[in-house]
């Protein structure tokens, strides 16, 4: 008697951008020869890369909300009480749009979620992540800094987060605007804009690297 548990090429087993390797086993007992085949599959990913999967449209996300980045960060500060805020994000977090607003207390960070529609807390995280020094850096506040980007390149911001690069505090502010996605830098200490740049498409920046 034999019996084929499964068969190489079996299309009931194989998928699209996998690959895999067989093992045959066989033993006899009473006669009867059984052989098993088994399949080992290593599935890959094909199409998605780290940036595909986490980054959101921005024109999709600000049409589902109701406060602006300024508001959402002036009310998450109420709720932490204390410190100051290093970094604000619109993004999508399992199917609900949320402001995420980073408050740096000490050597921790407060992450204050706020429902983007209605400005309602969602939840606060505390996390292990020391940015005392860009919070001791900042002479300007990151909502500061978003209203002097907005004066530089009006539309809608999305996105702020302070650091401090070659012992300088900045403010990177991403504003959607005419159906592109702008870059200002504001300075941390001085509070000065800097020349709003556009984020260069995919589709560009490809054909840069052919020639």
């Amino acid at each position: 008697m034999r019996v084929n548990v499964s068969a190489p090429g079996d299309p009931g087993l194989a998928e699209p951008g996998a690959s895999g390797r067989e093992i045959g086993v066989s033993w006899d007992e009473e006669g009867f020869t059984m052989k098993a085949t088994f399949v080992l599959m290593a599935v890959v990913a094909v199409g998605w890369t780290a940036r595909d999967e986490g980054e959101d449209d921005p024109a999709k996300l600000l049409a589902k909300t109701g406060i602006t980045l300024s508001e959402a960060i002036q009310k998450a500060l109420a709720i932490a009480g204390q410190g100051t805020v290093v970094a604000a994000e619109l993004e999508d977090e399992d199917g609900k749009v949320i402001y995420s607003v980073e408050v740096a207390q000490g050597n921790k960070i407060l992450e204050v979620n706020l429902d983007a529609k209605t400005g309602e807390k969602v939840n606060t995280e505390n996390e292990n992540e020391d940015k005392s020094a860009v919070a001791q850096a900042l002479k300007v506040s990151v909502a500061q800094a978003v209203e002097t980007a907005l004066q530089k390149k009006p539309g809608l911001a999305f996105n702020a987060e302070a650091e401090v690069e070659d012992g300088k505090p900045e403010i990177e502010v991403k504003i959607l605007s005419d159906g592109k996605v702008w870059k200002v830098e504001v300075d941390g200490t001085t509070g000065v804009a800097g020349t709003p740049k556009a984020k260069k498409s995919e589709k560009k920046d490809e054909k840069g690297e052919k020639k």
